[in-house]
């Protein structure tokens, strides 16, 4: 499922398994809550970064 344009979702828990310290299963950032934002520039060209949360 793709998130609407200019929106952000969290990635702060594994939701299929809560104690894990991975928060999904694959990626750069899988290990660390995160927010994803999903912007689009002038173009309509999908831009999307993550923030990193700092434990």
């Amino acid at each position: 499922m793709r998130d609407p344009a200019n929106t952000y979702r969290g990635d702060l828990i594994n939701t299929k398994d809560p104690t894990s310290s991975n928060i999904h299963e694959k990626g750069r950032h899988a290990n660390q809550p995160h927010y994803n934002i999903n912007l689009r520039d002038a173009d309509g060209k999908r831009q999307t970064p993550a923030i990193f949360i700092d434990e």
